[in-house]
């Protein structure tokens, strides 16, 4: 029997915790976010009832789009108990303020004609600052407020930002706003505030552009901290398998990726985060060139690929005849799984023209073909 309840359990106070472990009572936690480090001090099991993609899927939350910017050099920062320092972190932040501003006026004319409500986390109050005073210079209204700022003066400003006629571009956040803050039409997340191994802290900012909106289709991340690609590994597991074991507080740094893995994980054209194992990048279209192996092997003929691995018959066949799936589903002319399979595998398919299970990979791979087509049409044009 449910003798007692807490909400939003993932904010742990000391006064619930410490009744948590000394009452004899069954106790259930409530929480959006149950990956927060230290959950299982206090808990002793985690029923997952949904997943980041199937909100997604079912139009609860928005999907991103993300792209790798500028990062903040943070190699050699001083690190307390695992996490960078703030003042590290702030000084570094402010040398690529710039490119913060400059990345923003760009993506948010190319893909909105225009400023779109935008929050930025700051590595720190100068660089809040300093952002704030580099948008204004762009000719921008963003308004910066931080833990060190008034009540009153944060409320009011958050109060303005959430109104649909509001004059402010955007708010400058330092280590606020990544819980409680609830502005569904923000559609522009920008990050720079580096962190170590603070996993719960990355998600928790990216999900207050993944709040659903009339009108809203996607939400747009500029990634200058180095985060997502950062904790990529484990965000892909909590988006698309949700939670399965709390964490127990001694959470480790994570291993940086190497320059070279940086560059692969981003369109060399735009900066889009490459998605899987596609060759077109969804946001520009730009065509990765690969340079391929092939090699016989007891009479099959065998694709290797360094970046995509190696695909094998069986895999080739379900690709195939889930894309004649995929396309019927549609009202679409099967043909094209033909030329499809062509251009992804650089031979002609010979299994049997008949549907089969639709893979995720096909469903990514038209999406972005169809994309590249109506860009070159447009250019074209």
């Amino acid at each position: 029997r449910l003798t007692a309840q807490q909400y939003e359990c993932h904010a742990q106070r000391r006064d619930t915790t410490e009744f948590a472990r000394k009452s004899r009572a069954r106790i259930v936690g409530l929480s959006a976010s149950p990956f927060t480090d230290g959950l299982a001090n206090t808990y002793t099991a985690v029923v997952s009832a949904t997943t980041t993609k199937e909100l997604v899927e079912q139009g609860w939350l928005t999907p991103l789009r993300v792209f790798v910017a500028q990062e903040i050099d943070m190699d050699g920062a001083k690190k307390v108990a695992g996490e960078w320092c703030q003042k590290d972190a702030t000084e570094r932040g402010i040398k690529i303020t710039g490119d913060v501003v400059a990345e923003w006026v760009k993506k948010t004319h190319e893909i909105f004609g225009g400023p779109r409500k935008t929050i930025v986390f700051a590595a720190g109050v100068a660089h809040g600052a300093d952002l704030a005073n580099k948008f204004a210079e762009a000719g921008y209204n963003f308004v910066s407020i931080s833990y060190n700022d008034d009540d009153e003066f944060k409320r009011q400003a958050v109060e303005d930002f959430s109104r649909p006629d509001t004059t402010i571009h955007g708010l400058i956040a330092t280590d606020i706003l990544t819980k409680g803050f609830d502005v569904p039409d923000v559609m522009i997340g920008v990050s720079a505030r580096p962190f170590s191994k603070s996993f719960s802290s990355h998600v928790q900012q990216m999900g207050r552009v993944m709040r659903s909106h009339p009108g809203k289709d996607f939400a747009v991340w500029l990634d200058h901290s180095g985060n997502y690609l950062r904790f990529r590994d484990q965000w892909d597991a909590l988006y698309a398998e949700g939670v399965s074991e709390l964490l127990d507080g001694k959470e480790k740094p994570r291993k940086e990726p190497t320059k070279q893995e940086k560059e692969k994980a981003k369109c060399p054209s735009c900066g889009s985060l490459w998605p899987g194992r596609s060759d077109i990048c969804p946001h520009c279209g730009h065509t990765r060139v690969r340079h391929n192996e092939v090699i016989a092997k007891a009479g099959e003929v065998v694709e290797l690929d360094a970046e995509k691995g190696r695909f094998d018959s069986e895999y080739k066949r379900k690709w195939y005849q889930g894309m004649i799936a995929l396309l019927r589903s549609r009202g679409k002319n099967e043909n094209r799984a033909y030329h499809l399979y062509r251009e992804k595998f650089g031979v002609d398919p010979r299994w049997k023209k008949e549907p089969g299970e639709i893979l995720p990979e096909c469903v990514g791979y038209l999406q972005r073909a169809n994309i590249a087509y109506r860009k070159a049409s447009r250019k074209a044009a």
